[in-house]
């Protein structure tokens, strides 16, 4: 099989399948192209959803999405991936980052952060108890 994807002459062959024809799915998430994360999800989903490495797998790309900047795939790959810690994170960062730019001076200012943070946690807690509610856990 290696060899035949050695001589190959599309490199995205060599690069895209070669590595989900030898189930390396590390590898798959390593060289994914950012720009179809959602590919790439669905590829983890298919072929290693029932696998003890799909969380640490989705956990990675989410990462690799959160360094390249796109925060809101990396927080919708936590959340398939059952990382609600780092998902909560992601949404208290989301919250706090779209008040920011509307904060006043002084006395005020600590006000509206204080509003902020309040807005962003109750933000946080609707979409962790929607999620729930989507999962099938109670409470």
């Amino acid at each position: 099989v290696q060899q035949h994807f050695d001589s190959h002459p599309l490199s995205w062959a060599q690069q895209q399948l070669l590595p989900m024809v030898m189930k390396d799915f590390q590898k798959v998430v390593q060289q994914a192209d950012l720009s179809s994360w959602r590919e790439t999800v669905a590829t983890l989903v298919s072929y290693t959803y029932d696998t003890p490495n799909f969380a640490p797998l989705l956990n990675e790309l989410a990462s690799r999405l959160e360094s390249a900047g796109n925060t809101h795939a990396a927080t919708l790959c936590y959340m398939v991936s059952g990382n609600i810690e780092k998902a909560v994170e992601r949404w208290l960062a989301e919250g706090a980052h779209s008040k920011e730019g509307s904060s006043s001076q002084g006395a005020a200012a600590s006000s509206s952060e204080a509003s902020a943070a309040a807005s962003a946690l109750q933000a946080a807690i609707e979409k962790l108890h929607f999620y729930s509610l989507a999962r099938g856990c109670n409470g």
